[in-house]
């Protein structure tokens, strides 16, 4: 099959018909569904869907979160390009197959986004490659005068399987967030095409049980982690300004969920050190 949609699920049974109405006539490509440990009605509802349906695969896990549930789907999938989805939200599939039907082959990452203009495919070259990553780490609102700024979450992206396995680009799954980010990023640094697609196919909703809402983790412990892997990814520059970004936004954060005047001091003790 030409496209692998993977999409993990977690206690979502109350958003699933939604989307499995949304993908219920497509028989063109695979759909796998990877299940971070359900304790609701989430597996009886995908077995009762994929019944009747032989492009429908389900992985059954234990909650790890939705980085782990996005790679256990990437060993599995067939198709030569990959699009993720969350369980949340929802598909366009007229859209998707319209564009799928025009391009027989498509670039290392097409990237789907609702903003008005027209699509268009460059090469990417190394000035440009840096500016993509420079403007995909910074906030929206810094980079809002740019021509185009690269959305760092997964969905409404299409990738090439080949990008993705020739250079080993899967989800840190020992991230809580910025494993989206840092995803994008690494698929950038190798990718030579992109195409961008002003057409929304992708409609997000919230939900508080999604797939990694009810893991715990030690934010000092993520911010760590990401910047090893960063550092690993682009020059010191770039990560110093993230770095710049990542403070402020940390510490609204740990204000935001009620956290402790001593974990704040240690959180401002690690931005101060040089040592990640």
């Amino acid at each position: 099959m030409r496209l692998s949609l993977i999409i993990p699920t977690y206690n979502s049974e109350f958003y699933l018909n939604d989307l499995l109405q949304s993908i219920k006539n497509v028989t063109w490509y695979e759909v796998i569904f990877v299940d971070d440990g359900s304790t609701d009605k989430t597996l009886d509802i995908l077995e009762k869907f994929q019944n009747s349906r032989s492009n429908i695969l389900i992985i059954k896990g234990v909650h790890k979160g939705v980085s782990h549930s996005r790679n256990l789907g990437l060993k599995q999938a067939k198709g030569d390009y990959i699009m993720f989805m969350d369980s949340d939200d929802l598909l366009k599939p007229k859209q998707l197959s319209a564009f799928l039907r025009r391009n027989k082959s498509l670039s290392d990452i097409t990237f789907f986004t609702s903003t008005a203009g027209t699509e268009y495919t460059f090469q990417i070259s190394d000035s440009k490659r840096k500016n993509l990553i420079g403007n995909t780490l910074r906030l929206p609102s810094i980079s809002r005068n740019e021509q185009f700024i690269f959305d760092p979450g997964p969905c409404s992206h299409i990738y090439s399987r080949k990008l993705l396995m020739d250079n080993h680009i899967v989800f840190n799954s020992n991230l809580r967030f910025g494993e989206d980010l840092l995803f994008n990023i690494a698929a950038l640094k190798y990718a030579t095409t992109i195409t961008i697609i002003p057409k929304g196919i992708y409609l997000y909703r919230y939900n508080v049980n999604s797939v990694s809402r009810g893991l715990k983790y030690n934010q000092i412990e993520n911010a760590r982690i990401f910047f090893v892997q960063l550092t690993k990814l682009v020059d010191k520059e770039l990560v110093g300004e993230r770095r710049a970004l990542s403070f402020i936004r940390n510490i609204r954060k740990a204000v935001y969920f009620g956290k402790k005047n001593n974990d704040l001091a240690k959180l401002v003790e690690f931005y101060k050190s040089e040592q990640m």
